[in-house]
């Protein structure tokens, strides 16, 4: 639209790279995690929050200190929270 200011536009564009580079992340965590021999791994990042469901009976200190590894490796980000799901 000829009515947006370039600074909306670059705005929302820096919006969507974000978003972009988030997604590529979440998937190279989940792809990670499943390679440590996980059947299902869900992860989502928002803000400066890692959420990451695996798919496990239960989980061993080992078990989240490697996948917070991981998480952390690739994201960035320190604030991870692991869950296990049945």
């Amino acid at each position: 639209d000829e009515k947006t200011s370039q600074e909306a536009k670059d705005l929302a564009t820096n919006e969507r790279l974000e978003k972009t580079m988030s997604m590529d992340k979440e998937g190279r965590i989940e792809v990670s995690v499943k390679n440590k021999g996980y059947e299902d791994v869900l992860c989502s990042i928002e803000g400066n929050n890692v959420r990451i469901v695996v798919k496990a009976e239960e989980l061993t200190d080992s078990d989240t200190a490697s996948i917070q590894e991981i998480a952390e490796n690739i994201s960035g980000i320190s604030d991870v929270i692991i869950e296990s799901k049945k």
